[in-house]
């Protein structure tokens, strides 16, 4: 498992189907949200197969807001995105970025009970949705 910066060219249709599969959500909304973010970074599998892809923006000093976490129907459930955590965390640090944010539905309890049992925490909440915060220079899983 590992992950690369997104080719446009390359990748928009693929992340584009799994994102629409995996939410009630229009194509042109998710290319909004890839044309705005700070970055977009493929999640793939060691044959390269694309398994998903993360997009952050709003990079402020040492602190970065992650809009999707996206997994093709296919890679859910397995560990995907405990298996390449450590690698995005161990990215995120060597940028300066000390914190990651985001949000999840406060009624995805599977979702929210991932995020907790890889070190986010509840820090509040906005709208139907919880905020949620890992402190990257507390992280065990960076070495």
């Amino acid at each position: 498992m590992y992950i690369r910066s997104w080719i446009r060219s390359k990748d928009e249709h693929t992340l584009i189907d799994i994102a629409t599969q995996n939410f009630d959500v229009r194509t042109e909304t998710i290319q909004g949200i890839l044309e705005q973010a700070n970055e977009v970074l493929v999640i793939c599998k060691e044959n390269g197969m694309i398994a998903g892809f993360l997009s952050y923006r709003f990079r402020i000093n040492d602190m970065v807001l992650v809009d999707y976490v996206v997994l093709d129907n296919h890679y859910q459930g397995k560990g995907i995105a405990r298996h390449f955590l450590p690698s995005f965390e161990g990215y995120l640090l060597k940028k300066g970025i000390q914190k990651v944010y985001g949000t999840v539905d406060r009624d995805n309890r599977e979702a929210i009970a991932a995020f907790k049992s890889m070190g986010f925490e509840n820090i509040g909440r906005f709208a139907s949705n919880l905020i949620i915060e890992k402190n990257l220079s507390r992280s065990k899983s960076i070495t």
